[in-house]
């Protein structure tokens, strides 16, 4: 491989992910992103396209081949080497394609996009079948490897996804032998039934290297099957550029080609869509070789037809230039159904080979709705290609028609050209579900359109309109810091807010300079976990100014006979008047003493102008969501792992949980295990910015953690009375004063650490008294008080220390 031209080719993608983290941070509702590529786009003319409008993404550079591995057999090229550059590299060393499209200025990773087939796909699929690698730059501008292994539902995802998905940068895909010459056969068959035979037995057989057809009239059916030969094997060489190769297949019995211009020989006219333009002149053979070569190929077709849209727009509607991809089994209802609405040729055959098995629980291709083609089990496809049908039937669609007829026979339609499906039909065709699971992860913003909104575009209303629509009904950007009980409620917070239709953006990881901005805008007097919430919301307030709220809940009550902290009480208030936000804070209020959850979630709901009904339906997805939480770490897994495994950073990149770093284990200490109870609130035990490291620390000894959260439930159930005379009311305390009961009555727990903020009043109060009771059941315990100027070294021989003498007193 060439490491001159991938570190070429690294800064280019660097320079694109640029570009495109740029747009993310920046774009506004309704602004969208389409690609300038150094090739012209290979979807059908369509001039009224809404994508002209779009802002330009400009990947021109990305035209280079990096490797040919003729030990291998595979090519790694960028995405926007086309298809004649490429067969024309490869053929030096006696390589090709397994999928070579027929037209020269497709690009590589167009065809992955955009499903290309040509005459090996009876035997590999579709381009996309040969691809081992496809790199990716995100709608966050992340740059991925996708592979089968590797971010695997992505990388079937990309396949048919019109660049809605990412942008491909960079292919590694397999070739096969090749020589420098075609020779083809035209074969002839009266009846359709026996051109499908015939067709079948080729497939079944595999005794052929190429094999496409054209069919000229319902009585005349022509299966073109081809092979490699020598140079010396061959007689001639057929050109088709002044002479058109449709109309010689028609005649001819035999042909020989070079192998470059047999896999273009349907370039010069774009099959046969020329024919269509000025009553067609250009199949004329001294207009072809007077003006030729400034108006045929593909790439002049296209360029002029993006140049001069008046050229393809017409009066009525649009021609039908198509690819529609029926089941065997359904081939022959299909073209009887086509004689008799159409009734229009030549159309071209390309079986296709849909290979099965692409991603596991996936029958097909797992772009396409499973349930559709469940009842499909071979895995040979026919595509009708359909190019240049004029629709002269007023008030009759045959695009729609041509929708409504694949559908129902379990087929599918090609997406590059005018689309008109309703959006209920066009779903039970593509597989929505994972289509938006892998939207959201690489495209969260959607910057680069919805799969049925790209192409589906002549279903939505005027763009005014469109865009009135959606400033009205715009999700609402909500900021949650992660401070807090964000550690303990987060997945109903997030379940409840995106139930109702907002985007969650959440601050980042605990730092420095976030402690540090939190310290610096608060009372001296406040504990540092609400210092670090400030921090939070001032991160927010500055990195995420379009915002529309932050979310901040008032921690009330969670139980009829305690409160919360007073902090927590007023925290909405506070957070809202205070220097470190001018964003507008949104409330969730938590009382248990006067209502239940339920209806605090319903009185939320209809500050979002939400229903009852929305709103319970939110609160019952996001209580679900709490549920699966809860029994990950009833399953002894901590709360970052836990919320990492719900929310991996991959799949959610606006929550930015990541795989956390393993510590280092000091297997001096392996055989000798400890259990330790960590007694802290979770904005104590999960920040290690302020407790160093904490767990790692303990991991690292080997030891095993339990905390508030993966303790037995059981045991929180009765409320804690200090003596006949007194009860506590706070319900953080109560808490770990039951979780304080239950370790020193296990004796598979060795110690307990309490996690104190300086300056928390509820804390101190209890703090003796949980002293006592370990000291009463000799039970080895230590306190460790948490502020800003807290050192990690302070924190790490204590901790230490204490690991030690616990471990020399129970294995001595």
């Amino acid at each position: 491989m060439s490491e001159e031209k991938l570190v070429i080719h690294k800064k280019k993608v660097e320079a694109i992910s640029e570009m495109v983290r740029n747009a993310y941070d920046n774009a506004k509702l309704g602004e969208y992103f389409s690609l300038k590529k150094a090739s012209v786009s290979h979807m059908a003319p369509q001039p009224d396209n809404p994508k002209y409008s779009d802002k330009p993404i400009d990947v021109r550079s990305l035209t280079d081949i990096i490797e040919i591995n003729t030990e291998t057999k595979t090519c790694i090229a960028e995405a926007g080497v086309t298809f004649v550059k490429l067969a024309r590299e490869t053929l030096k060393y006696g390589l090709v394609p397994q999928c070579v499209s027929e037209l020269k200025g497709i690009t590589i990773g167009g065809a992955v996009a955009g499903c290309s087939v040509e005459s090996m796909s009876f035997k590999y699929g579709g381009f996309f079948d040969s691809c081992e690698e496809i790199e990716i730059v995100t709608g966050t501008g992340d740059i991925l490897l996708c592979t089968k292994r590797e971010n695997h539902e992505v990388f079937e995802m990309l396949h048919g996804s019109f660049g809605t998905i990412a942008i491909i940068t960079l292919l590694k895909f397999r070739l096969v032998p090749a020589k420098k010459c075609v020779r083809i056969d035209y074969i002839r068959y009266d009846t359709f039934s026996e051109y499908m035979e015939a067709i079948k037995l080729h497939y079944g057989k595999q005794d052929i290297e190429m094999m496409d057809g054209l069919i000229f009239s319902k009585n005349m059916n022509v299966l073109c099957v081809a092979s490699f030969v020598d140079e010396e094997e061959a007689p001639y060489k057929s050109e088709y550029f002044y002479d058109i190769y449709y109309k010689s297949a028609m005649k001819k019995k035999q042909d020989f080609l070079s192998t470059i211009d047999y896999f273009f020989r349907y370039d010069a006219d774009c099959h046969w869509s020329i024919r269509n333009v000025a009553g067609g002149i250009f199949e004329n053979k001294i207009v072809r070789w007077l003006v030729g070569p400034f108006i045929l190929g593909s790439t002049n077709i296209l360029k002029t037809s993006e140049r001069l849209p008046f050229l393809t727009k017409k009066g009525g509607e649009p021609d039908v230039i198509v690819d529609v991809f029926i089941p065997i089994t359904h081939a022959e209802e299909f073209f009887n159904w086509y004689l008799e609405l159409f009734d229009y040729f030549p159309v071209w055959i390309v079986p296709y080979r849909m290979q099965k098995n692409k991603l596991d629980g996936f029958k097909f291709y797992p772009w396409l709705n499973q349930d559709m083609l469940a009842p499909i089990e071979d895995e040979l496809f026919i595509d009708f290609a359909i190019y240049g049908f004029e629709q002269k039937r007023k008030g009759f669609n045959f695009y729609k028609a041509l929708e409504e007829k694949v559908h129902e026979l379990r087929g599918m339609k090609t997406l590059i050209t005018h689309n008109f499906y309703e959006e209920d039909l066009f779903w039970k065709v593509y597989n929505k579900k994972l289509y938006d699971e892998v939207k959201e992860r690489t495209d969260p913003k959607n910057l680069f359109r919805n799969l049925y909104e790209k192409t589906n575009y002549k279903k939505k209303t005027k763009k005014t309109d469109y865009e009135k629509k959606t400033e009205k009904t715009k999700k609402l950007k909500v900021g949650i810091p992660r401070s807090l009980y964000f550690y303990k409620y987060f997945p109903l917070w997030e379940g409840m807010l995106t139930s109702l239709g907002c985007e969650v953006i959440v601050s980042p990881e605990t730092n420095k300079e976030i402690l540090n901005n939190g310290s610096n805008q608060s009372a001296t007097d406040l504990c540092i976990p609400v210092k670090i919430h400030y921090g939070h919301v001032n991160y927010l307030s500055t990195n995420h100014p379009d915002l529309d709220f932050i979310f901040v809940p008032r921690l009330i009550s969670n139980n009829i006979d305690h409160y919360y902290c007073p902090k927590f009480l007023i925290l909405p208030d506070v957070t809202q008047h205070s220097a470190v936000s001018n964003i507008p804070v949104i409330e969730w209020i938590f009382n248990a003493r006067e209502h239940s959850m339920l209806k605090s979630a319903i009185d939320f709901g209809k500050t979002l102008d939400k229903s009852k009904e929305e709103s319970k339906l939110a609160y019952e997805n996001g209580y679900k969501k709490l549920e699966e939480f809860h029994k990950l770490i009833q399953d002894g897994i901590l709360v970052p792992d836990a919320l990492y495994k719900m929310y991996p950073f991959e799949k959610y990149p606006n929550y930015m949980f990541k795989k956390r770093f393993q510590p280092k284990l000091n297997k001096d200490y392996k055989d000798y295990p400890l259990s330790l109870m960590v007694l802290g609130h979770p904005y104590n035990t999960y920040e290690p910015t302020i407790n160093h490291g904490l767990m790692d620390i303990l991991k690292s000894n080997f030891v095993n953690v339990v905390t508030v959260e993966n303790a037995p439930k059981k045991i929180f159930s009765k409320r804690v009375e200090i003596d006949d005379n007194l009860c506590n009311f706070w319900d953080n305390e109560d808490e770990l004063m039951q979780l304080s009961d239950y370790v020193i009555h296990n004796e598979e727990i060795d110690g307990g650490i309490f996690l104190i903020s300086f300056a928390c009043g509820p804390d101190s109060l209890i703090q003796e008294l949980v002293m006592q009771d370990f000291d009463m059941k000799d039970k080895p315990f230590i306190d460790l008080t948490l502020d800003e100027h807290t050192g990690e070294s302070q924190i790490t021989t204590r901790v230490e220390s204490f690991i030690e003498m616990i471990r020399r007193k129970k294995y001595k």
